[in-house]
């Protein structure tokens, strides 16, 4: 299964979508210059050295359709062709937001305790009021709720904003 990722991500606001340009990666290797100028439109895909190769362009779409299977319509009038381009659009900025959350998770676990309960909907995360500290009685004691299914200062910053974009809070 190849995983999907942007870096260099410049972002300057957007009317109807996000306005931004970046680097796409497929299992962390660069491999398209993306963008999209917020209008309303589709993003654009281009090629690190001018234009994407069909074989390349597969794999991207297929890694695009898993990252958005949970949105994806089981039955539609499309062609097979336009629902690849529209999961590819939606995949995309699902990793803007993804980004743009870990950020904000990231900067949250400096100074506070981030954790999810059983049964969270996506997008919901908690603050307790204690600061994060491994093996402190306030840490363990919020360990042992038995409500908490993670707390998100144990995970890397893209698990964070991972766990936190999922439907389910469990371990």
């Amino acid at each position: 299964m190849s995983a999907l990722g942007l870096t260099k991500i410049k972002e300057a606001g957007g009317e109807e979508t996000p306005r931004f340009c970046a680097v796409l990666t497929l299992d962390g290797v660069p491999v398209a210059h993306v963008s999209n100028d917020g209008c309303g439109g589709s993003c654009r895909v281009d090629g690190m050295k001018g234009p994407l190769d069909s074989k390349t362009l597969k794999r991207i779409e297929d890694a695009a359709v898993l990252l958005v299977a949970d949105v994806r319509p089981p039955t539609s009038n499309l062609s097979e062709e336009t629902l690849r381009s529209l999961d590819l659009d939606t995949a995309i900025f699902r990793l803007l937001d993804r980004t743009a959350l870990a950020k904000k998770i990231d900067r949250a676990c400096k100074s506070k305790t981030l954790l999810r309960h059983r049964g969270d909907d996506a997008g919901v995360y908690r603050v307790a009021s204690v600061f994060y500290m491994p093996g402190s009685p306030a840490t363990e004691s919020i360990r042992k709720d038995p409500r908490v299914a993670v707390i998100l200062n144990e995970l890397s910053s893209d698990e964070r904003a991972v766990r936190v974009m999922s439907k389910e809070a469990s371990p």
